[in-house]
Parts: structure tokens; sequence; C-alpha cells
């Protein structure tokens, strides 16, 4: 994924919390892939956070998207200013954050900065991140996102930027088993989902 304003950056935060961040991706459909990790430097240290969500709207609220009914590639050589009336935004549920070298498997005391940049987190962060299955739990009390996609998604792009850990994998595994002992089913739909 390339950016647009050459500092490396995936996307620009247009809202934050404590627990989450917004951001507008640096181009068109090419969005932080689902469960994966992220950060948004700010001036205290980075802020992490999974990717839970995507979309691609109309750049404008109040005016929805119509249908065309052509091929892409024809609608772009008939609209070519459609790519500039959409875009695509993703959601990050934060899950750590550093500061004073460290890092902490928890809520940052504050939130990222509006129009800060988001960044994709580099394997050795993420290896960092995941060395404690925190992350598992803060992603499986969410209520608002689909949560068995979300923690196998995670526990994915963490296997991969790790060189595909099986005794990471197995250990997710144990930690989702865990998490959801009251909802047998739940827990093998996630782990089946892992991979």
């Amino acid at each position: 994924m390339s950016d647009t304003n050459g500092n490396g950056s995936i996307g620009e935060v247009i809202v934050a919390s404590t627990t989450r961040f917004r951001a507008i991706a640096a181009r068109v459909f090419e969005p932080p892939r689902f469960g994966s990790f992220v950060k948004v430097a700010t001036a205290t240290g980075p802020t992490y956070g999974v990717v839970a969500g995507v979309e691609t709207a109309s750049f404008d609220s109040a005016r929805r998207a119509i249908a065309f009914g052509m091929p892409w590639d024809q609608l772009l050589r008939e609209q070519p200013q459609l790519m500039e009336l959409i875009q695509t935004e993703f959601d990050a549920v934060v899950v750590g954050y550093g500061a004073g070298g460290s890092l902490h498997h928890y809520l940052p005391p504050y939130p990222p900065r509006l129009h800060d940049f988001v960044a994709p987190c580099s394997p050795t962060e993420v290896a960092a991140l995941t060395d404690s299955l925190e992350f598992v739990r803060t992603l499986a009390t969410l209520r608002d996102v689909p949560t068995h996609e979300l923690v196998s998604a995670a526990i994915r792009e963490a296997s991969i930027a790790r060189g595909r850990d099986d005794a990471f994998v197995s250990e997710a595994a144990r930690a989702v088993a865990e998490l959801f002992k009251d909802d047998y089913d739940l827990a093998m739909s996630i782990v089946r989902r892992i991979g």
C-alpha cells in the first residue's frame, strides 16, 4: 500500500478517543487490512490499534452514491471525477501505546490528535504487541464489531508478522478457548478462522 503524502502513512485521523480512532485512507480502496495492526505517532509515543472496520462511501454524507450500471474501467473513463467524490475510511481499536521506551498493553491516557497520520506497524512492533495476548482480550470484549471475525483476523495478521509462528497460534487459540469457555461454538468458530 502506498501513501499520497510521502511520509509512509496509510491514513489520517479524523476521529479519536482513548479507545479507538477513525482515519481516512491515503488512497481510495486501499485501506489497511481488517485485523491488521496500525499505529499513530503522538508527541508522547505511538498509539497502537487493530483495524476493526473499513468502509468506502461518498465524500459528502448528504449525497449517497448511485449505481451507474457499468464496469469499473468504463465508469472511470466516463466519470473521471468519481474518485474525487468517494473516500475509504477505517476504524481501529486501541490495544496499547508506547511511552518512555516501554510498551503498555492497555489504553493510553490521551487519544491521538486529529490529523495525525496512521502507519502500518512493523513486524517487530506486531511481535512486541502480541507477545502478551492482552490484545485478544481487548478485542473479545467489543460489542459493536463482529468479535469472532476480528479476533481471528488479528491473530492471523499477528501470525503473518511473526513469520507464521505455530507456537504463537497455538497459544492464541488456547487464549481464545479460555476467553470464550462459556460459548464453545463461538470459541471453535474463532479457532477455525485462525487457519
